[in-house]
């Protein structure tokens, strides 16, 4: 059963195993994408390519915005707070995070 984490650290444990865990199939998808883009399984038709170009910058696209969001608890909670109707359970504490606005999706 999965326990909410309840202090910092044990959030930002948290954060570093879902971010390994949702990007690790993200970036083998995006290594075969890369390779079939490359003809290893013999060259795409011009559909195909088409096709594997959309799945190559979608996959970039899911990379980048995993990467902002949780990046730290307070990225986490930051996003929160932008959406409309959330109220963050925590102030953002951390000097170092970084204020960037989201990547465009």
């Amino acid at each position: 059963m999965f326990e909410s984490p309840t202090s910092y650290p044990e959030m930002d444990a948290a954060l570093r195993r879902a971010r390994h865990d949702l990007k690790t199939p993200i970036a083998v998808m995006k290594g075969y994408v890369d390779m079939m883009l490359r003809g290893m399984g013999g060259e795409p038709t011009p559909t195909m390519r088409r096709y594997l170009e959309r799945m190559s910058e979608a996959v970039k696209k899911e990379l980048n915005l995993l990467d902002h969001y949780l990046a730290s608890p307070d990225a986490l909670l930051e996003a929160a707070s932008e959406s409309p109707g959330n109220t963050p359970t925590r102030a953002r504490t951390s000097a170092s995070s970084d204020s960037s606005s989201p990547p465009e999706i």
